[in-house]
């Protein structure tokens, strides 16, 4: 919990010390780049049959650091089955190019570090580092209208632990409600030689 205090203090920081009067649709891009969003949702893993089940919260953030790069974190848990927890960070840099008025491509790389705790008699939930992985990520956005914006994307990693190649294809949809928040759904679904994971679950995102 530690991890993730600190993790939502640096997410706070960010935004309060983000440029308040950069525009809605930041150098004309078709969707908003700069936001603070958190992610709620279920997750499923399938293997051999096996079904596990999880929780997850996240909590991440977009901002772009001129009109071509952008920076990405976000900071995750998730419980399985009661008896496991897994905290992730990931990170990453991503470079835009503007296709037409409403459609860019993103293309870049992320790393993801994971720490794993499993559920014992004592109350106290240690964790310990367990894996890391190594991405490139390549995503279309569309914006729809001004308020109503989608994202599809496709991230294929390396895990260091597993030697595991994963292919995660994610498509999100986003509402704004006013001119600041928006509010949405996003669907993941993962593949590997091991197993297969879906991922489906609502967004609430805040413009800075």
């Amino acid at each position: 919990m530690k991890k993730i205090s600190f993790l939502s203090a640096l997410l706070v920081s960010n935004v309060a010390n983000a440029d308040l009067n950069l525009d809605y649709r930041a150098y004309n891009t078709p969707v908003n780049y700069n936001f603070a969003e958190v992610e709620v949702g279920h997750k499923t893993y399938k293997s051999d049959g096996n079904k596990d089940n999880m929780k997850v919260i996240s909590i991440g953030s977009e901002l772009m650091l001129n009109e071509k790069v952008i920076m990405k974190y976000s900071f995750s848990g998730e419980e399985i089955n009661d008896v496991a927890k897994i905290i992730s960070l990931n990170m990453g840099l991503l470079y835009r190019v503007a296709l037409a008025e409403k459609i860019d491509v993103v293309l870049g790389g992320e790393v993801e570090f994971d720490w794993l705790a499993l559920e014992g008699a004592d109350t106290d939930t240690d964790y310990s580092y367990d894996n890391y992985d190594i991405g490139a990520h390549l995503g279309l956005r569309y914006g729809f209208t001004d308020k109503f914006e989608g994202v599809t994307q496709v991230i294929i990693s390396d895990s260091s632990s597993h030697s595991l190649i994963t292919t995660l294809v994610t498509t999100k949809l986003s509402y704004y409600v006013t001119k600041n928040i928006g509010v949405g759904a996003f669907y993941t679904a993962g593949f590997n030689d091991k197993f297969d994971s879906t991922y489906a679950g609502a967004n609430i995102k805040v413009r800075f």
